[in-house]
């Protein structure tokens, strides 16, 4: 799921992305194996307070490993300046990284194969299958994802948060949109 919101900003565009510019303390683009080679490089420092990302004139992206809370299911805040109806606006939009997600589908696939292998019953050649035990495995699979999603959320919010507060935004508008062929079914 991608969210997007807009904010109402106090501040000139020039002066909105060098504050974003003044937070960022490593530069770096928004490429995958960045995001890998940082999340491993984070992956047992619990004291860092690096925020990485890279600034253009009207746009910028951030995002911070979360050691304690999401460990590799971080946000990438994406930002966009827009002039609307003589009002100068800030769209920022939040989805998870690319190690976050690669993370998510391989055990996915891991344990959801597992589950369907170890409950196929063979007898005489014939495959039968223990459609309880796979719904049982089904929602243990669903359970064990809800956690990585839910640290994701929080820290998602709490990264909001304090953009809220360190640029000062006024909220205008939240909109939710998916990302998903699915997302797309059930709107």
């Amino acid at each position: 799921i991608l969210y997007m919101r807009q904010y109402k900003i106090i501040y000139d565009p020039e002066t909105l992305i060098r504050k974003i510019d003044n937070l960022i303390t490593i530069k770096i683009e928004n490429k995958w194996y960045y995001h890998f080679r940082y999340a491993l490089k984070y992956l047992w420092d619990d004291e860092n307070e690096n925020i990485l990302g890279k600034t253009d004139s009207e746009s910028f992206c951030i995002w911070q490993y979360n050691y304690i809370w999401g460990g590799i299911f971080y946000p990438i805040i994406l930002g966009t300046i827009i002039n609307k109806n003589g009002s100068t606006i800030l769209e920022l939009r939040t989805k998870l990284n690319p190690c976050g997600k690669l993370l998510s589908v391989i055990v996915f696939l891991g344990m959801m194969s597992g589950a369907i292998y170890s409950n196929i019953i063979k007898i005489n050649n014939e495959i039968y299958f223990n459609f309880k035990l796979i719904l049982l495995a089904i929602i243990v699979l669903i359970l064990f994802q809800s956690v990585p999603l839910a640290a994701y959320n929080l820290t998602r919010i709490q990264t909001i948060k304090f953009l809220q507060t360190y640029l000062s935004l006024e909220n205008i508008s939240i909109k939710t949109q998916s990302s998903s062929k699915y997302g797309v079914l059930l709107r």
